[in-house]
Protein backbone atom coordinates (compact mmCIF):
# COMPACT_ATOMS: atom_id res chain seq x y z
CA UNK A 1 0.00 0.00 0.00
CA UNK A 2 2.71 2.36 0.42
CA UNK A 3 3.29 2.89 -3.33
CA UNK A 4 -0.21 4.60 -3.40
CA UNK A 5 1.85 7.56 -1.33
CA UNK A 6 5.21 7.33 -4.05
CA UNK A 7 5.46 10.74 -5.68
CA UNK A 8 5.22 8.92 -9.40
CA UNK A 9 1.81 8.00 -8.20
CA UNK A 10 0.45 11.36 -6.58
CA UNK A 11 1.03 13.94 -9.68
CA UNK A 12 5.03 14.16 -9.56
CA UNK A 13 6.07 17.36 -7.97
CA UNK A 14 6.10 16.96 -4.66
CA UNK A 15 9.13 16.44 -2.67
CA UNK A 16 9.64 12.65 -2.05
CA UNK A 17 9.96 12.82 1.95
CA UNK A 18 6.36 14.14 1.74
CA UNK A 19 5.57 10.46 -0.11
CA UNK A 20 6.21 9.06 3.54
CA UNK A 21 4.21 11.54 5.72
CA UNK A 22 1.30 9.41 6.14
CA UNK A 23 4.24 6.26 7.60
CA UNK A 24 5.92 9.54 10.01
CA UNK A 25 2.00 10.19 10.90
CA UNK A 26 1.34 6.58 11.93
CA UNK A 27 5.29 5.71 13.24
CA UNK A 28 4.29 9.32 16.27
CA UNK A 29 1.31 7.79 16.96
CA UNK A 30 2.96 4.10 17.74
CA UNK A 31 6.02 5.37 19.69
CA UNK A 32 5.20 5.63 22.94
CA UNK A 33 4.84 1.51 22.67
CA UNK A 34 8.06 1.72 22.80
CA UNK A 35 7.75 2.28 26.78
CA UNK A 36 5.32 -0.79 26.77
CA UNK A 37 2.02 -2.15 26.70
CA UNK A 38 -0.30 0.65 28.38
CA UNK A 39 -2.45 -0.34 31.15
CA UNK A 40 -5.39 1.49 30.32
CA UNK A 41 -8.13 2.95 32.38
CA UNK A 42 -9.52 -0.11 32.78
CA UNK A 43 -6.53 -1.89 35.47
CA UNK A 44 -4.89 -3.67 32.70
CA UNK A 45 -8.51 -5.85 32.07
CA UNK A 46 -7.74 -5.96 27.83
CA UNK A 47 -4.27 -7.27 28.06
CA UNK A 48 -6.32 -10.51 30.42
CA UNK A 49 -9.02 -10.81 27.75
CA UNK A 50 -6.17 -10.84 24.95
CA UNK A 51 -4.77 -13.75 27.34
CA UNK A 52 -8.05 -15.27 27.48
CA UNK A 53 -9.41 -15.37 24.12
CA UNK A 54 -6.13 -17.28 23.38
CA UNK A 55 -6.70 -19.57 26.05
CA UNK A 56 -10.43 -19.70 24.43
CA UNK A 57 -9.17 -21.17 21.38
CA UNK A 58 -6.30 -22.79 22.59
CA UNK A 59 -9.73 -25.05 24.31
CA UNK A 60 -11.30 -25.35 20.94
CA UNK A 61 -13.68 -22.63 21.13
CA UNK A 62 -13.86 -21.23 17.39
CA UNK A 63 -15.20 -18.44 17.45
CA UNK A 64 -14.35 -18.23 21.50
CA UNK A 65 -17.77 -17.85 23.43
CA UNK A 66 -16.38 -18.81 27.18
CA UNK A 67 -13.66 -17.25 28.90
CA UNK A 68 -13.39 -19.75 31.45
CA UNK A 69 -10.53 -18.37 33.80
CA UNK A 70 -11.84 -14.84 35.12
CA UNK A 71 -13.35 -14.65 38.50
CA UNK A 72 -11.38 -17.58 39.61
CA UNK A 73 -12.17 -19.94 37.21
CA UNK A 74 -16.28 -19.39 37.31
CA UNK A 75 -15.79 -17.83 33.66
CA UNK A 76 -17.93 -15.23 32.32
CA UNK A 77 -19.70 -15.02 28.71
CA UNK A 78 -17.63 -11.90 28.15
CA UNK A 79 -16.89 -13.41 24.44
CA UNK A 80 -21.07 -13.37 23.60
CA UNK A 81 -20.91 -9.68 23.87
CA UNK A 82 -17.88 -7.98 23.64
CA UNK A 83 -16.47 -7.50 19.96
CA UNK A 84 -13.89 -9.65 19.55
CA UNK A 85 -11.61 -8.25 16.57
CA UNK A 86 -8.52 -6.60 18.86
CA UNK A 87 -8.70 -9.43 21.11
CA UNK A 88 -8.28 -11.95 17.98
CA UNK A 89 -5.62 -10.43 16.19
CA UNK A 90 -3.78 -9.50 19.32
CA UNK A 91 -4.16 -13.31 20.69
CA UNK A 92 -2.53 -14.65 17.13
CA UNK A 93 0.36 -11.82 17.38
CA UNK A 94 0.85 -13.11 21.26
CA UNK A 95 1.21 -16.79 20.37
CA UNK A 96 3.93 -15.68 17.56
CA UNK A 97 5.87 -13.55 19.50
CA UNK A 98 5.54 -15.26 23.09
CA UNK A 99 4.34 -12.45 25.01
CA UNK A 100 0.94 -10.49 24.91
CA UNK A 101 2.45 -7.20 25.29
CA UNK A 102 4.03 -7.37 21.92
CA UNK A 103 0.97 -8.92 20.85
CA UNK A 104 -1.11 -6.49 21.67
CA UNK A 105 1.69 -3.39 20.68
CA UNK A 106 1.84 -5.39 17.04
CA UNK A 107 -1.87 -5.50 16.63
CA UNK A 108 -2.46 -1.84 17.72
CA UNK A 109 0.05 -0.26 15.40
CA UNK A 110 -1.39 -2.74 12.58
CA UNK A 111 -4.77 -0.88 13.04
CA UNK A 112 -2.94 2.47 13.49
CA UNK A 113 -1.56 1.49 10.02
CA UNK A 114 -5.34 0.66 9.06
CA UNK A 115 -6.55 3.53 9.61
CA UNK A 116 -3.67 5.66 7.48
CA UNK A 117 -4.66 3.24 4.72
CA UNK A 118 -8.06 3.65 4.66
CA UNK A 119 -8.14 7.20 5.60
CA UNK A 120 -6.07 7.95 1.97
CA UNK A 121 -7.97 5.65 0.08
CA UNK A 122 -11.46 7.07 1.17
CA UNK A 123 -9.70 10.73 0.17
CA UNK A 124 -8.26 9.46 -2.79
CA UNK A 125 -12.44 8.36 -3.79
CA UNK A 126 -13.34 11.95 -2.84
CA UNK A 127 -10.93 13.94 -4.37
CA UNK A 128 -9.57 11.89 -7.28
CA UNK A 129 -6.16 10.56 -8.00
CA UNK A 130 -3.24 11.89 -9.82
CA UNK A 131 -3.86 15.65 -8.87
CA UNK A 132 -1.00 16.94 -6.84
CA UNK A 133 -3.64 18.81 -4.61
CA UNK A 134 -5.68 15.77 -4.16
CA UNK A 135 -3.28 13.74 -3.22
CA UNK A 136 -1.90 16.07 -0.50
CA UNK A 137 -5.06 16.93 0.87
CA UNK A 138 -5.44 12.85 0.99
CA UNK A 139 -2.03 12.58 2.93
CA UNK A 140 -3.15 15.57 5.01
CA UNK A 141 -6.47 13.84 6.16
CA UNK A 142 -4.24 11.15 7.45
CA UNK A 143 -2.10 13.18 9.32
CA UNK A 144 -5.53 15.13 11.41
CA UNK A 145 -7.00 11.52 11.79
CA UNK A 146 -4.32 9.37 12.81
CA UNK A 147 -2.46 11.96 14.92
CA UNK A 148 -6.26 12.77 16.36
CA UNK A 149 -5.81 13.18 20.25
CA UNK A 150 -9.19 10.91 20.41
CA UNK A 151 -8.13 8.10 18.73
CA UNK A 152 -4.46 8.59 20.56
CA UNK A 153 -6.07 8.51 24.10
CA UNK A 154 -8.44 5.37 23.34
CA UNK A 155 -4.99 3.41 22.90
CA UNK A 156 -2.79 5.00 24.99
CA UNK A 157 -4.80 6.11 28.08
CA UNK A 158 -8.61 4.53 27.60
CA UNK A 159 -6.64 1.31 27.24
CA UNK A 160 -10.20 1.02 24.56
CA UNK A 161 -8.68 -0.85 21.81
CA UNK A 162 -11.94 -2.04 20.72
CA UNK A 163 -12.87 1.20 19.69
CA UNK A 164 -9.83 2.25 18.38
CA UNK A 165 -10.15 -0.77 15.65
CA UNK A 166 -13.54 0.38 14.75
CA UNK A 167 -12.70 3.62 14.01
CA UNK A 168 -9.06 2.46 12.03
CA UNK A 169 -12.00 0.56 10.02
CA UNK A 170 -14.51 3.52 9.82
CA UNK A 171 -13.56 5.20 6.68
CA UNK A 172 -13.92 1.52 4.76
CA UNK A 173 -17.58 2.02 5.15
CA UNK A 174 -17.78 4.89 3.89
CA UNK A 175 -14.99 4.57 1.09
CA UNK A 176 -17.80 1.60 0.03
CA UNK A 177 -20.75 3.80 0.01
CA UNK A 178 -18.58 6.26 -1.97
CA UNK A 179 -17.65 3.60 -4.16
CA UNK A 180 -21.15 2.12 -5.00
CA UNK A 181 -22.25 5.38 -7.14
CA UNK A 182 -19.34 4.21 -10.05
CA UNK A 183 -18.65 0.42 -9.48
CA UNK A 184 -21.93 -1.10 -7.86
CA UNK A 185 -20.53 -4.57 -7.31
CA UNK A 186 -17.18 -3.18 -5.84
CA UNK A 187 -18.67 -0.59 -3.38
CA UNK A 188 -20.66 -3.41 -2.49
CA UNK A 189 -17.71 -5.70 -1.44
CA UNK A 190 -15.95 -2.95 0.32
CA UNK A 191 -19.26 -1.29 2.30
CA UNK A 192 -19.99 -5.22 3.30
CA UNK A 193 -16.82 -6.13 4.69
CA UNK A 194 -15.92 -2.53 6.00
CA UNK A 195 -19.06 -3.12 7.97
CA UNK A 196 -18.96 -6.48 9.29
CA UNK A 197 -15.29 -5.68 10.43
CA UNK A 198 -16.57 -2.75 12.51
CA UNK A 199 -19.51 -4.72 13.68
CA UNK A 200 -16.32 -7.18 14.85
CA UNK A 201 -14.53 -4.82 16.38
CA UNK A 202 -16.79 -2.20 18.80
CA UNK A 203 -20.64 -2.54 19.29
CA UNK A 204 -21.11 0.69 20.23
CA UNK A 205 -19.01 2.38 17.01
CA UNK A 206 -21.11 -0.33 14.66
CA UNK A 207 -24.05 1.56 15.64
CA UNK A 208 -22.62 4.85 14.95
CA UNK A 209 -21.25 3.03 11.18
CA UNK A 210 -25.22 2.26 10.79
CA UNK A 211 -26.00 5.88 11.42
CA UNK A 212 -23.45 7.54 9.36
CA UNK A 213 -24.01 5.41 6.48
CA UNK A 214 -28.03 6.30 6.62
CA UNK A 215 -27.10 9.75 6.95
CA UNK A 216 -24.50 9.71 4.17
CA UNK A 217 -26.62 7.71 1.66
CA UNK A 218 -29.59 10.37 2.05
CA UNK A 219 -27.10 13.15 1.31
CA UNK A 220 -25.27 11.41 -1.49
CA UNK A 221 -28.02 9.58 -3.25
CA UNK A 222 -30.87 11.63 -2.97
CA UNK A 223 -34.11 9.72 -4.23
CA UNK A 224 -35.46 12.58 -6.45
CA UNK A 225 -32.05 12.47 -8.25
CA UNK A 226 -31.48 10.52 -10.97
CA UNK A 227 -30.29 7.01 -9.57
CA UNK A 228 -30.81 8.09 -6.11
CA UNK A 229 -32.67 5.09 -5.92
CA UNK A 230 -30.64 2.83 -7.09
CA UNK A 231 -27.82 3.80 -5.40
CA UNK A 232 -29.66 3.70 -2.12
CA UNK A 233 -30.67 -0.10 -3.02
CA UNK A 234 -26.68 -0.92 -3.86
CA UNK A 235 -26.23 0.73 0.09
CA UNK A 236 -28.82 -1.40 1.51
CA UNK A 237 -27.64 -4.48 -0.33
CA UNK A 238 -23.98 -3.88 1.37
CA UNK A 239 -25.28 -2.68 4.85
CA UNK A 240 -27.69 -6.48 4.51
CA UNK A 241 -24.36 -7.76 3.74
CA UNK A 242 -22.28 -6.90 6.37
CA UNK A 243 -25.12 -7.99 8.88
CA UNK A 244 -24.51 -11.57 7.34
CA UNK A 245 -20.63 -11.54 7.40
CA UNK A 246 -20.87 -10.33 10.58
CA UNK A 247 -23.85 -12.76 12.15
CA UNK A 248 -22.00 -14.71 14.16
CA UNK A 249 -21.60 -12.34 16.16
CA UNK A 250 -24.01 -9.89 16.38
CA UNK A 251 -26.87 -12.45 16.34
CA UNK A 252 -26.25 -14.41 19.59
CA UNK A 253 -25.05 -11.09 21.11
CA UNK A 254 -28.78 -9.60 20.48
CA UNK A 255 -30.17 -13.47 21.47
CA UNK A 256 -28.56 -13.34 24.54
CA UNK A 257 -29.03 -9.43 25.52
CA UNK A 258 -31.90 -9.76 27.89
CA UNK A 259 -29.06 -11.49 29.90
CA UNK A 260 -27.06 -8.36 30.37
CA UNK A 261 -27.19 -5.85 33.73
CA UNK A 262 -28.31 -2.99 30.96
CA UNK A 263 -29.12 -0.89 34.31
CA UNK A 264 -25.10 -1.68 34.46
CA UNK A 265 -24.03 -0.09 31.49
CA UNK A 266 -26.88 2.43 30.95
CA UNK A 267 -25.87 3.60 35.06
CA UNK A 268 -22.64 4.74 33.55
CA UNK A 269 -24.03 7.86 31.95
CA UNK A 270 -23.01 10.83 33.45
CA UNK A 271 -23.56 14.18 33.40
CA UNK A 272 -20.44 15.48 33.91
CA UNK A 273 -19.39 13.69 31.01
CA UNK A 274 -20.62 16.14 28.57
CA UNK A 275 -17.90 19.00 26.96
CA UNK A 276 -18.03 22.41 27.15
CA UNK A 277 -16.50 24.14 24.00
CA UNK A 278 -13.55 25.18 26.24
CA UNK A 279 -12.85 21.71 27.49
CA UNK A 280 -13.48 20.23 23.92
CA UNK A 281 -11.49 22.71 21.64
CA UNK A 282 -8.90 24.66 24.62
CA UNK A 283 -6.00 22.84 26.92
CA UNK A 284 -5.39 20.56 29.52
CA UNK A 285 -7.91 18.08 28.85
CA UNK A 286 -6.96 14.63 27.53
CA UNK A 287 -9.42 14.77 24.76
CA UNK A 288 -8.59 18.02 24.26
CA UNK A 289 -8.91 18.81 19.81
CA UNK A 290 -6.96 22.24 20.90
CA UNK A 291 -8.25 25.17 18.51
CA UNK A 292 -7.61 23.09 15.58
CA UNK A 293 -10.73 21.20 14.86
CA UNK A 294 -13.11 24.59 14.85
CA UNK A 295 -10.53 26.45 12.76
CA UNK A 296 -11.18 23.27 10.02
CA UNK A 297 -14.82 23.40 10.61
CA UNK A 298 -14.61 27.50 9.83
CA UNK A 299 -12.68 27.03 6.98
CA UNK A 300 -15.01 24.01 5.41
CA UNK A 301 -18.06 25.98 5.82
CA UNK A 302 -16.19 28.82 3.84
CA UNK A 303 -15.38 26.54 1.40
CA UNK A 304 -18.88 24.80 0.78
CA UNK A 305 -20.94 28.42 0.64
CA UNK A 306 -18.00 29.90 -1.62
CA UNK A 307 -18.81 26.91 -4.09
CA UNK A 308 -14.91 25.99 -3.96
CA UNK A 309 -15.79 22.24 -4.24
CA UNK A 310 -18.59 21.19 -6.65
CA UNK A 311 -20.27 17.75 -7.46
CA UNK A 312 -19.98 14.77 -5.65
CA UNK A 313 -17.13 16.45 -3.01
CA UNK A 314 -19.34 19.20 -2.20
CA UNK A 315 -22.21 16.54 -0.84
CA UNK A 316 -19.38 15.02 1.08
CA UNK A 317 -18.58 17.83 2.54
CA UNK A 318 -21.85 18.67 3.33
CA UNK A 319 -22.45 15.34 4.80
CA UNK A 320 -18.83 15.81 6.85
CA UNK A 321 -20.22 19.57 8.30
CA UNK A 322 -23.65 18.25 9.13
CA UNK A 323 -22.11 15.32 10.73
CA UNK A 324 -19.78 17.40 12.96
CA UNK A 325 -22.38 19.84 13.95
CA UNK A 326 -24.43 16.64 15.31
CA UNK A 327 -21.55 15.37 17.05
CA UNK A 328 -20.74 18.26 18.86
CA UNK A 329 -24.68 18.85 19.79
CA UNK A 330 -24.36 15.68 21.22
CA UNK A 331 -21.21 16.62 23.55
CA UNK A 332 -22.80 19.51 24.61
CA UNK A 333 -25.16 19.81 27.65
CA UNK A 334 -27.30 21.38 25.35
CA UNK A 335 -28.24 17.69 24.38
CA UNK A 336 -28.96 16.23 27.86
CA UNK A 337 -32.96 16.20 27.13
CA UNK A 338 -32.12 14.02 23.56
CA UNK A 339 -30.45 12.11 26.32
CA UNK A 340 -32.57 11.93 28.78
CA UNK A 341 -35.43 10.99 26.39
CA UNK A 342 -33.66 8.21 24.62
CA UNK A 343 -32.76 5.50 26.57
CA UNK A 344 -30.70 3.53 24.09
CA UNK A 345 -28.37 6.77 23.69
CA UNK A 346 -27.33 6.24 27.31
CA UNK A 347 -25.87 2.99 26.23
CA UNK A 348 -22.96 5.03 25.01
CA UNK A 349 -22.20 5.93 28.40
CA UNK A 350 -20.76 9.26 27.54
CA UNK A 351 -21.52 11.84 25.57
CA UNK A 352 -17.58 12.34 24.92
CA UNK A 353 -17.82 9.11 22.44
CA UNK A 354 -18.92 11.02 19.61
CA UNK A 355 -15.88 12.60 19.58
CA UNK A 356 -14.70 9.48 17.65
CA UNK A 357 -16.84 10.51 14.47
CA UNK A 358 -16.21 14.57 14.94
CA UNK A 359 -12.23 13.13 14.31
CA UNK A 360 -12.76 11.27 11.69
CA UNK A 361 -15.18 14.16 9.36
CA UNK A 362 -12.83 17.01 10.50
CA UNK A 363 -10.14 15.20 9.18
CA UNK A 364 -11.91 14.58 5.79
CA UNK A 365 -12.74 18.59 6.00
CA UNK A 366 -9.17 19.44 6.58
CA UNK A 367 -7.86 17.39 3.46
CA UNK A 368 -10.88 18.71 1.40
CA UNK A 369 -9.61 22.30 2.53
CA UNK A 370 -6.04 21.72 1.13
CA UNK A 371 -7.31 20.49 -1.87
CA UNK A 372 -9.70 23.61 -2.60
CA UNK A 373 -7.24 26.12 -1.93
CA UNK A 374 -4.44 23.98 -2.81
CA UNK A 375 -5.14 23.69 -6.88
CA UNK A 376 -3.94 27.21 -7.50
CA UNK A 377 -0.91 27.12 -5.46
CA UNK A 378 2.36 26.36 -6.62
CA UNK A 379 3.86 22.96 -5.56
CA UNK A 380 6.74 24.21 -3.39
CA UNK A 381 3.91 26.54 -1.64
CA UNK A 382 1.67 23.23 -1.06
CA UNK A 383 4.44 21.09 0.16
CA UNK A 384 5.57 23.92 2.82
CA UNK A 385 1.77 23.93 4.03
CA UNK A 386 1.86 19.91 4.66
CA UNK A 387 5.01 20.29 6.08
CA UNK A 388 3.69 22.63 8.18
CA UNK A 389 0.24 20.68 8.80
CA UNK A 390 2.29 17.57 9.45
CA UNK A 391 4.79 19.22 12.71
CA UNK A 392 0.88 20.87 13.74
CA UNK A 393 -0.67 17.34 14.02
CA UNK A 394 3.02 15.59 15.57
CA UNK A 395 2.98 18.45 18.27
CA UNK A 396 -0.46 18.11 19.22
CA UNK A 397 -0.12 14.12 19.36
CA UNK A 398 3.63 14.54 21.55
CA UNK A 399 2.03 17.09 24.15
CA UNK A 400 -1.14 14.79 24.23
CA UNK A 401 1.08 11.13 24.49
CA UNK A 402 2.82 13.28 27.78
CA UNK A 403 -0.16 12.33 29.38
CA UNK A 404 0.56 8.58 29.08
CA UNK A 405 3.53 7.21 30.66
CA UNK A 406 2.17 6.85 34.09
CA UNK A 407 -0.38 4.25 32.17
CA UNK A 408 2.03 1.96 31.34
CA UNK A 409 1.32 -1.82 32.12
CA UNK A 410 4.24 -3.03 34.27
CA UNK A 411 3.67 -6.55 35.15
CA UNK A 412 4.74 -9.87 33.35
CA UNK A 413 2.88 -10.33 30.52
CA UNK A 414 4.01 -13.47 29.12
CA UNK A 415 2.42 -16.25 28.06
CA UNK A 416 3.43 -17.88 31.30
CA UNK A 417 2.55 -14.60 33.32
CA UNK A 418 -0.79 -14.34 32.17
CA UNK A 419 -1.58 -18.17 31.88
CA UNK A 420 -5.34 -19.64 32.38
CA UNK A 421 -3.75 -20.67 36.05
CA UNK A 422 -2.38 -17.28 36.64
CA UNK A 423 -5.43 -15.38 35.92
CA UNK A 424 -7.57 -17.61 37.93
CA UNK A 425 -5.25 -17.11 40.84
CA UNK A 426 -5.58 -13.73 40.29
CA UNK A 427 -9.39 -13.51 40.38
CA UNK A 428 -9.53 -10.94 37.94
CA UNK A 429 -12.82 -9.76 36.78
CA UNK A 430 -13.89 -9.33 32.83
CA UNK A 431 -15.13 -5.88 33.30
CA UNK A 432 -15.66 -3.37 36.37
CA UNK A 433 -19.01 -3.68 36.56
CA UNK A 434 -19.94 -7.60 35.92
CA UNK A 435 -22.66 -6.20 33.91
CA UNK A 436 -22.36 -9.87 31.71
CA UNK A 437 -22.97 -11.98 35.00
CA UNK A 438 -26.03 -14.02 35.51
CA UNK A 439 -28.54 -12.11 37.63
CA UNK A 440 -27.91 -12.16 40.88
CA UNK A 441 -24.65 -13.34 40.81
CA UNK A 442 -22.57 -12.96 44.63
CA UNK A 443 -18.81 -12.73 43.85
CA UNK A 444 -18.43 -13.22 47.49
CA UNK A 445 -20.23 -16.55 47.60
CA UNK A 446 -17.84 -18.48 45.07
CA UNK A 447 -15.97 -21.73 45.77
CA UNK A 448 -12.45 -22.77 45.01
CA UNK A 449 -12.20 -23.72 41.03
CA UNK A 450 -12.34 -27.15 41.51
CA UNK A 451 -14.45 -28.01 44.39
CA UNK A 452 -18.28 -28.79 43.72
CA UNK A 453 -20.55 -28.52 46.50
CA UNK A 454 -23.62 -31.21 47.59
CA UNK A 455 -26.38 -29.56 48.79
CA UNK A 456 -29.77 -30.16 50.23
CA UNK A 457 -31.40 -27.39 49.30
CA UNK A 458 -29.42 -24.21 51.21
CA UNK A 459 -27.21 -26.42 53.22
CA UNK A 460 -23.65 -27.93 52.58
CA UNK A 461 -23.66 -31.27 52.86
CA UNK A 462 -20.41 -32.14 51.49
CA UNK A 463 -17.67 -31.19 49.09
CA UNK A 464 -15.67 -33.21 46.40
CA UNK A 465 -13.16 -32.11 43.97
CA UNK A 466 -13.75 -32.38 40.30
CA UNK A 467 -10.97 -32.99 37.72
CA UNK A 468 -11.10 -29.77 35.50
CA UNK A 469 -9.55 -28.88 32.28
CA UNK A 470 -10.09 -25.56 31.11
CA UNK A 471 -14.32 -25.28 31.56
CA UNK A 472 -14.53 -28.55 31.52
CA UNK A 473 -15.39 -30.98 34.72
CA UNK A 474 -15.74 -34.57 35.29
CA UNK A 475 -16.56 -36.30 38.60
CA UNK A 476 -17.58 -39.56 40.56
CA UNK A 477 -20.01 -39.14 42.91
CA UNK A 478 -22.04 -41.59 45.23
CA UNK A 479 -25.44 -40.73 46.49
CA UNK A 480 -27.54 -42.15 49.38
CA UNK A 481 -30.39 -40.09 48.69
CA UNK A 482 -31.07 -37.07 45.88
CA UNK A 483 -29.11 -34.60 45.91
CA UNK A 484 -28.13 -31.55 43.98
CA UNK A 485 -24.76 -30.22 42.69
CA UNK A 486 -23.49 -26.58 42.52
CA UNK A 487 -20.32 -26.28 39.99
CA UNK A 488 -17.98 -23.52 40.61
CA UNK A 489 -19.03 -22.13 37.46
CA UNK A 490 -21.35 -18.97 36.63
CA UNK A 491 -24.93 -20.34 35.19
CA UNK A 492 -24.94 -19.32 31.11
CA UNK A 493 -26.36 -21.26 28.17
CA UNK A 494 -23.01 -22.49 27.31
CA UNK A 495 -22.91 -25.71 29.60
CA UNK A 496 -24.03 -29.39 28.73
CA UNK A 497 -23.85 -31.99 31.63
CA UNK A 498 -23.92 -35.58 31.33
CA UNK A 499 -25.19 -38.28 33.96
CA UNK A 500 -23.53 -41.49 33.33
CA UNK A 501 -23.44 -40.48 29.61
CA UNK A 502 -26.68 -39.16 29.19
CA UNK A 503 -27.60 -35.08 29.34
CA UNK A 504 -29.87 -34.10 31.82
CA UNK A 505 -31.07 -30.29 32.28
CA UNK A 506 -29.52 -27.75 35.33
CA UNK A 507 -30.56 -24.42 36.32
CA UNK A 508 -28.83 -21.04 37.67
CA UNK A 509 -29.19 -21.22 41.75
CA UNK A 510 -30.18 -17.78 43.71
CA UNK A 511 -26.23 -16.83 44.14
CA UNK A 512 -25.53 -17.13 39.60
CA UNK A 513 -24.12 -20.63 39.95
CA UNK A 514 -25.23 -23.59 38.26
CA UNK A 515 -26.46 -26.13 39.92
CA UNK A 516 -28.05 -29.88 38.70
CA UNK A 517 -30.30 -32.51 40.52
CA UNK A 518 -29.19 -36.37 41.08
CA UNK A 519 -30.96 -38.88 42.31
CA UNK A 520 -29.27 -41.28 44.67
CA UNK A 521 -26.71 -43.91 43.52
CA UNK A 522 -23.65 -43.89 41.69
CA UNK A 523 -23.09 -41.21 39.18
CA UNK A 524 -20.37 -40.48 36.77
CA UNK A 525 -20.70 -36.74 35.53
CA UNK A 526 -19.27 -34.39 33.08
CA UNK A 527 -19.67 -30.99 32.79
CA UNK A 528 -18.75 -29.74 29.27
CA UNK A 529 -18.98 -26.24 27.81
CA UNK A 530 -20.41 -25.72 24.08
CA UNK A 531 -21.58 -23.37 21.77
CA UNK A 532 -24.80 -21.54 21.95
CA UNK A 533 -27.42 -22.42 19.10
CA UNK A 534 -27.27 -19.18 18.21
CA UNK A 535 -23.52 -18.56 18.09
CA UNK A 536 -24.03 -22.06 15.88
CA UNK A 537 -26.35 -20.57 13.50
CA UNK A 538 -24.75 -17.51 13.17
CA UNK A 539 -21.18 -19.21 12.32
CA UNK A 540 -23.33 -20.88 9.29
CA UNK A 541 -24.76 -17.68 7.88
CA UNK A 542 -21.06 -16.06 8.47
CA UNK A 543 -19.52 -18.80 6.39
CA UNK A 544 -21.86 -19.36 3.97
CA UNK A 545 -21.77 -15.40 3.66
CA UNK A 546 -17.90 -15.41 3.35
CA UNK A 547 -18.18 -17.76 0.72
CA UNK A 548 -20.32 -15.56 -1.53
CA UNK A 549 -18.02 -12.80 -0.66
CA UNK A 550 -15.31 -14.19 -1.97
CA UNK A 551 -16.78 -15.94 -4.83
CA UNK A 552 -17.92 -12.22 -6.07
CA UNK A 553 -14.94 -10.48 -5.42
CA UNK A 554 -13.08 -13.05 -8.05
CA UNK A 555 -15.51 -12.50 -10.64
CA UNK A 556 -15.10 -8.66 -10.04
CA UNK A 557 -11.25 -9.26 -10.33
CA UNK A 558 -11.69 -11.40 -13.27
CA UNK A 559 -14.08 -8.57 -14.78
CA UNK A 560 -11.70 -5.73 -14.33
CA UNK A 561 -8.77 -7.91 -15.78
CA UNK A 562 -10.56 -8.62 -18.71
CA UNK A 563 -11.37 -5.21 -19.31
CA UNK A 564 -7.67 -3.64 -18.77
Amino acid sequence: MAGSWHPARSGGGQPELLSWGPWIAVLFACLPYALGFPQGDDGGREAVRIAEYLHALEDGQYPPYWASNFYGGYGSPVFLYYAPLFSFVAAILSKVTHSFASGGILAACFFTAVAAVSMHALMREILGRGDAAAEAGARISVYFYVLSPYLLVDKFVRGANAEFTALALLPIVLLGLLRVGREPLQGVLILSSGLALVILAHNLTALIALALLALAAVVLYRPWDDGGWRGLGYVALGVAFGLALSAFFWWPLIVFLPGVRMGDLTGLFALDAFMTPLALFGVGHPFTFGPLIPFILVLAVMIYFQGKVEGRTQQVLLFALSTAGLSLFLQWPISLPLWESIEALKMFQFPWRMMGVLALVSAMAGGMIVYAWGQVWTNRSRGVLEYLILALAVSVAIMGLMRTLPFIWRLDMSLEGLSAHAVRERDVRATSRHEYLPPGAQLESRSPPSQVEIRTGDRLEAVILACREGGEMALTVDLNEPRSLRFPVWGADVWAVRLNGRGVAYRTDEIGSMEVDLPAGHHEVRLMSRPPQARIWGVGVSMVSWGVWLILALHGWRQRRETT
